[in-house]
């Protein structure tokens, strides 16, 4: 798995202006910026897409040209509300161009064709009178497509899964701006927003809009309040604080359409997604001693249930909401042919990419998740929980 750590490589501008706040060096960030993309962690939340959704209309409307990137997302039908949702894309575009200069000042280009054949491509120049060799050509490559990346939602690099991976070059020598709510972000950015006091990004990113001077229409509002109604529950959870309140009015009083978004997010569920839900409920398991909650599912459940994979959205949620004291929640599942999944979640105490090591899991610090194979999912279910047991009494 590759980690960049960026807290250390701040460029020589912010060196020269480290007098401003955090908020202040974001918004110069946002302001210098032309070509920004804008990342969030392979396992998503809503307020991880709303915000970089949000973000990007206002991106937009300053002049900007944004990306939106999240690896392999695919928009789901309940967040279709969202504008831009569609323009994410599940890989990162071209980041730099190959440049092929010829030197044309003595011998003019007469005709240029191009054929790809074998695995190559051959690029033909005849010239309208004498001739073209190397000593004509140069190569080389264009500069990085962008000057920003924006991570919202994602406490560590490794949590981007194969877009850090595939682009670490980029990555490592482009100016990050990290904005995220969770204690348990590594701070990897050249500037580091990131707020534990905050319910969300949604809320964090409407404070940052309101310094800026932007305009709040309805659009934008809705969107940013999806993230706080998504992050807590429809501000059923225990991390409300007067200032959230205050944005979530706020934001209301500007058009959010509330009802829209618990629709959407609360009461679209289809029967078979509820069914499988329920069997995770009950198969729930709790060990006030570790701070963990866990549950099972067969295939069996997912048969009688008459629901597949793409089912299992938020039922980690439903576990974290089923036990709130529970630190680390573990949801185990079979899959057709009989692997066996394991998804992992851990906002505290321990790296979830490290709970998962033994059987190779990636997704990053907060969730992980790992595939097992040629084991019971009831010996798996045993092994897993004991591992996590013994990790966490040495924690």
């Amino acid at each position: 798995m590759t980690h960049f750590y960026r807290a250390d490589k701040v460029t020589p501008y912010f060196k020269r202006r480290m007098a401003l706040t955090e908020t202040q060096q974001a918004i110069e960030q946002l302001r210098r910026a032309e070509r920004p993309v804008i990342a969030f962690r392979k396992e998503w939340t809503p307020d991880a897409a709303a915000s970089a959704v949000g973000l990007a209309s206002v991106l937009k409307s300053l002049g900007k040209s944004p990306e939106i990137v999240c690896d392999g997302f695919a928009p789901p039908a309940h967040l279709d509300f969202l504008p831009r949702l569609k323009e994410v894309r599940p890989e990162m575009s071209a980041l730099r161009r190959f440049r092929i200069t010829v030197d044309v000042s003595k011998n003019k280009v007469g005709e240029l064709s191009y054929e790809a054949k074998d695995g190559f491509l051959y690029i033909y120049l005849t010239p309208k009178s004498g001739a073209f060799d190397s000593s004509h050509l140069a190569t080389g490559t264009t500069d990085w497509h962008h000057d920003l990346i924006v991570t919202i939602d994602t406490p560590d690099t490794a949590s981007l899964g194969g877009l850090a991976e595939s682009s670490g070059d980029f990555f490592f020598r482009s100016p990050i701006l990290n904005i995220d709510h969770s204690p348990a972000n590594e701070l990897y950015g050249a500037v580091n927003r990131v707020d534990p006091t905050a319910t969300s990004c949604g809320e964090m990113l409407f404070h940052l809009f309101k310094e800026m001077g932007v305009a709040i229409d309805k659009a934008l509002a809705t969107t940013l309040l999806t993230g706080m109604v998504s992050k807590t529950r429809s501000f059923k959870s225990g991390s409300i604080t007067p200032r959230a309140l205050g944005a979530a009015s706020e934001l209301v009083a500007l058009g959010a359409d509330r009802d829209l978004i618990v629709k959407s997010l609360y009461r679209t569920k289809t029967i078979s997604a509820l069914r499988l839900w329920g069997r995770a409920l009950a198969r729930m398991k709790h060990d006030p001693t570790h701070r963990i909650v866990s549950s099972l599912l067969t295939r069996q459940d997912f048969v009688l249930a008459g629901a597949d994979e793409c089912d299992l959205a938020d039922i980690i949620e439903e576990l974290i909401t089923a036990s709130p004291e529970a630190e680390t929640v573990a949801l185990i599942y079979e899959r057709e042919g009989g692997e066996v999944c394991c998804v992992v979640r851990n906002d505290f105490r321990r790296n979830a990419d490290a709970l998962t090591a033994p059987w190779n899991g990636a997704g990053g610090k907060v969730q992980s998740r790992c595939f097992i194979k040629g084991k019971s999912i009831t010996d798996i279910e045993k092994e897993v929980l004991e591992h996590l047991r013994a990790t966490l009494a040495g924690a």
